[in-house]
């Protein structure tokens, strides 16, 4: 039988070096999303903007953003109508702050509701589950 050499030590090593790395690279995004969110709510509280409401849906493995919705302090429809690279911007960013596997199977949905005064996102998730009943008879025969 062949001789296998224990390679444990410097794979556990490459794999903790991978992980760092990967963990880096999402602060990185996430610290990119938060200053890029920033100066989308700066220009969007200038222009009356007070909320913003984005909804998202997703299941089977696929997911999106399905609607924004601009608020003026009043809580009615904006006025305002932001360019297009905002929206773009907005929606890029706010992809970062989705809860991890809306999308898988039943998915999940919910609202990413963002403050442009206070700079701040609440966020109200709804998971999908299947719900299963499990019931034993017998017969005799």
């Amino acid at each position: 039988m062949a001789k296998t050499k224990n390679n444990s030590s410097k794979v556990k090593k490459e794999l903790e070096a991978l992980s760092a790395a990967a963990e880096k690279n999402n602060m990185k995004r996430f610290t990119l999303a938060k200053k890029r969110l920033k100066i989308v709510c700066e220009e969007l509280f200038l222009n009356l903007v007070a909320a913003v409401e984005i909804e998202y849906d997703g299941e089977g493995d696929s997911g999106d953003i399905t609607d924004i919705v601009f608020r003026d302090a009043n809580g009615d429809l904006s006025k305002y109508e932001p360019p297009q690279f905002l929206k773009d911007t907005l929606m890029d960013s706010c992809y970062v702050f989705l809860p991890a596997g809306f999308e898988i199977d039943w998915g999940g949905f919910g609202v990413l509701n963002i403050d442009t005064r206070k700079n701040q996102i609440e966020i109200t998730h709804s998971a999908r589950c299947m719900e299963t009943s499990t019931e034993v008879m017998e017969y005799e025969f």
